[in-house]
């Protein structure tokens, strides 16, 4: 009877909290890239509705677009599913549609319903200026590479602390290994050097971070958490193997019938 309750709950939850997020350029009803035609529609409405609070709880308006949370928590159900995250409290996302000069890269604890950190995050230098606009997986194209990442192990590089990544998004960003893209801190990632320039300086394809913070967020996401890169991609929104939208939703009921 509870579950009843509950789950005729966040019908009514999705119909009042969804009509009002959302209003950026991501924010149609499906989320970007995402078909409206899939079955499942009940399951589809009872995710959202839990999607939609947590959007709401952690006070990501203005912060972030809300479709793009939800493909990015639709990637991240996915990657449970599989195995692949061992830390399954914090995601990290980056939305590469917004300009250099904003703290475009956020790290979420999705289980205190907690903002932890925003963050400025360099592109790479042949992905664009101000903005990126052009990604590759390609070695020695010194662009940034979408999709979702399994975040690795520290060390200490050249520019300090630093974290490897691991891409799992096959043909978009599964050569992030060869390719040594890493997360570091670097000196022209900083709000003096946008003050100097109107954008931050590129990388050769690392989501690099100001170098002040970097050791904290690389320490809080380090060794097995959730990093997606995002942009509005129609070729990746409707290729990767993990934006299926109803394999995600199985497992969040699963997950949530569970109490996990």
């Amino acid at each position: 009877m509870r579950r009843r309750i509950r789950y005729l709950a966040a019908l009514l939850l999705t119909v009042l909290v969804v009509a009002g997020i959302g209003a950026g350029r991501a924010s149609e009803d499906e989320g970007p890239g995402l078909d409206s035609g899939l079955p499942g529609q009940a399951g589809y409405i009872y995710f959202r509705a839990h999607m939609a609070g947590l959007f709401r709880d952690m006070g990501l308006e203005g912060s972030l677009d809300y479709g793009v949370f939800e493909v990015a928590m639709i990637g991240y159900y996915n990657l449970i599913r599989d195995g692949d995250v061992a830390r399954d409290s914090i995601i990290t996302i980056i939305d590469y549609t917004r300009p250099s000069a904003e703290e475009r890269l956020l790290v979420l604890d999705l289980h205190t319903r907690a903002l932890l950190y925003t963050s400025l995050v360099a592109h790479g230098m042949n992905s664009g200026e101000e903005c990126a606009e052009s990604f590759s997986n390609e070695p020695g194209s010194l662009q940034t590479s979408l999709g979702f990442y399994i975040t690795g192990e520290e060390y200490v590089g050249v520019h300090g602390k630093a974290m490897r990544l691991t891409g799992v998004d096959t043909t978009f960003n599964d050569r992030a290994e060869e390719r040594y893209i890493v997360i570091h801190g670097a000196w022209y990632c900083t709000d003096d050097f946008v003050e100097d320039h109107g954008r931050l300086g590129r990388s050769w394809g690392c989501p690099v971070l100001p170098p002040d913070v970097a050791p904290e967020i690389i320490d809080t996401i380090k060794n097995g958490t959730c990093l997606f890169a995002y942009y509005d991609d129609d070729e990746y929104l409707e290729n990767s193997l993990y934006l299926d939208r109803e394999a995600a939703v199985r497992e969040f009921i699963m997950r949530d019938r569970d109490g996990r």
